[in-house]
């Protein structure tokens, strides 16, 4: 017992013994060009890190501090036994001026104590304008030391590939959109520069669950990573173009070393920085068949319709939901809202939709509900009429159509305060005793018109009507000029769209946040320019900014935060102080256009 005592406490002893030496370095990058995105990297021994945070570098801008990679080794030597743990924590700057360049002592928490790195210092290059040429990195891993540089990454052993699932649709037709990387060597940090431009389509995001695969292409084995997976509908006839994307990557690769007759693969990786671009990829997209039905519902796709009502019985000053629902694949969420014929007996409130859609087999498929709640005002026999929802099916080339069935309804009287209280009243003065008492009866005449307020209430009367014929004339006016009553709505609805933003923010959900922003800016820009969706592009953007009375600058924070926000989305997940730039910047551009006086 005393034995295996000892034992345990030898074991403990040298384990603690074994992982004592904790340090935490930095490794320089030598020298650096200005305008190049590099990597600092603080290296942290035998022991587990908290609260790291990338340091602020005066003449770099720090683009991301979220790499983290870790590795381990044991080695037993005639019984002595060491233990190595190293953590790796990678910064990604960006060059901005030329000069000497120092960076400061950073600490991080290791088990309640701080442990510090040494300030150490690199310097800026200025940039000759020649192409990148492969970069020659050293890296220091202990006592040991290499300068290398690698063989020739090709083509077609690290690319990004964009996919689509058809290359000839109709308008609004649904075409599945994935953007993938495929490669044969690891990847240490990759970077979007510039993301794949959809103009002309609506894009609806699509969550990637699984991100690395083993996949065989053109006869060779690679890694593939999804980048980006989304359903695209387009929104006009002709060939559209999906831009090709550029990407920085990092990418790593381990020499092969020879000896005694075999080889085996060195520890230490050889890094290779490269700039890497997608294809692009063109849609012939097909417009709909002319003329377009009457009644035509913008839905594009295999469908099948239904309704129903909320109750079997019917009464006066109670609430039924008239439910339309469609079901089907397509482009279910661009539905246009039916038309439902009620009668004109029934007080109806604004409709709410509902959408329970998911994407399958490269198509949105689902249900969509339009609820219509009305409250019947009298009492008899009515009738809801049937609806026709016509549809464009690609696949049989045609517009069919669909009609629902109609309802008669029998409303009864129902129960309510004040037909219980006009009963009561009724029951109590229905028949009286004849009085007969005798009552003296004078004649008198008192004018009203002589009243203070009879002429008090005739000019407030005709001061209320005024305002009301001006308010509703301005109404009318307003409506009948589709661009104006978007100029109107367009601070409203972006104002929306930013308040559901802030909540995701507050969540730290990236992908939810980013796609707020992007859908708040691009469809006040819409409105407030009076730029149909199909046309919402940066340079029709910028140009109508301009005419609007927009600055130079202005514009051009217009489309940073749209790059920003679309660069974002690829990216590792955002800061807290990221999301607040972006959602404060994206307010500040808005308050200053909506401040613009108007040129055209």
């Amino acid at each position: 017992m005393i034995r295996n005592i000892l034992v345990i406490i030898c074991f403990i002893i040298s384990n603690v013994c074994l992982n004592a030496n904790v340090t935490f370095e930095v490794i320089n990058p030598g020298t650096v060009l200005q305008g190049d995105k590099f990597q600092l990297t603080f290296s942290l021994q035998n022991g587990s890190g908290a609260d790291f945070k990338g340091p602020q570098i005066e003449g770099c801008k720090l683009l991301s501090d979220r790499g983290v990679r870790s590795s381990s080794s044991y080695v037993n030597i005639n019984g002595k036994a060491t233990s190595t743990t190293r953590i790796d924590y990678t910064c990604v700057y960006r060059a901005d001026k030329v000069g000497k360049v120092s960076v400061p002592s950073v600490s991080i928490n290791v088990d309640g104590k701080q442990y510090k790195s040494k300030p150490i210092s690199f310097e800026i290059k200025e940039n000759n304008g020649k192409p990148n040429q492969r970069l020659q990195q050293s890296y220091t891993y202990g006592n040991e030391y290499t300068t290398q540089i690698p063989d020739e990454i090709t083509g077609d052993e690290l690319f990004v590939k964009i996919i689509l699932s058809k290359k000839t649709v109709y308008e609004q037709e649904p075409i599945e959109c994935i953007i993938k990387l495929y490669t044969q060597y690891g990847i240490e940090s990759f970077l979007p520069t510039v993301q794949p431009s959809f103009d002309g389509f609506i894009i609806e995001e699509v969550p990637i669950k699984s991100l690395n695969n083993k996949e065989m292409y053109n006869g060779k084995e690679y890694y593939t990573a999804v980048l980006k997976k989304c359903i695209i509908f387009p929104q006009k006839s002709g060939k559209l173009e999906i831009n090709s994307g550029k990407y920085e990557v990092v990418a790593q690769k381990f020499e092969k070393v020879s000896f005694g007759g075999g080889y085996a693969y060195s520890r230490i990786p050889i890094r290779e920085k490269l700039m890497i671009s997608s294809n692009s990829a063109s849609i012939n997209i097909m417009p709909l068949p002319q003329p377009q039905p009457i009644d035509f519902s913008g839905a594009v796709g295999q469908f099948d319709v239904n309704t129903k009502l909320s109750a079997n019985n019917f009464r006066t000053n109670e609430a039924v939901v008239y439910s339309y629902i469609v079901s089907g694949n397509g482009n279910l969420k661009y539905i246009k809202e039916p038309n439902i014929d009620f009668p004109s007996e029934f007080e109806l409130y604004t409709p709410k939709t509902q959408f329970d859609v998911r994407v399958t087999n490269g198509s949105m498929e689902g249900t969509v509900i339009f609820d219509y709640t009305f409250v019947p005002q009298s009492i008899g026999t009515f009738r809801i009429m049937g609806h026709k929802f016509i549809y464009f099916d690609p696949e049989n080339k045609e517009y069919k159509t669909i009609e629902t069935k109609p309802y008669t309804l029998n409303i009864g009287k129902g129960l309510s305060n004040q037909i219980i209280q006009s009963d009561i009243k009724m029951k109590n003065n229905d028949i009286l005793h004849l009085n007969t008492d005798k009552y003296e009866l004078k004649k008198s005449i008192n004018f009203v018109i002589y009243k203070f307020w009879y002429w008090a209430l005739y000019i407030l009367i005709i001061l209320i009507s005024s305002f009301i014929i001006y308010y509703y004339k301005k109404h009318l006016k307003l409506i009948s000029n589709i661009s104006n009553f978007k100029l109107v709505r367009a601070n409203k609805v972006a104002n929306k769209r930013l308040k559901v933003a802030s909540k995701y923010m507050a969540l730290q959900k990236n992908n939810e946040f980013y796609n707020e922003i992007l859908n708040a800016l691009w469809g006040y820009l819409s409105d407030k320019l009076s730029i149909p969706t199909s046309l919402l592009m940066r340079d029709n953007i910028s140009i109508e900014l301009f005419k609007y009375g927009a600055s130079e600058a202005l514009c051009n924070n217009v489309i940073e935060i749209l790059d920003s926000c679309e660069m974002s989305l690829y990216s590792p997940q955002s800061s807290k102080d990221q999301f607040s730039a972006i959602y404060s910047k994206t307010i500040e551009v808005i308050k200053e256009i909506e401040s613009l006086k108007i040129k055209k």
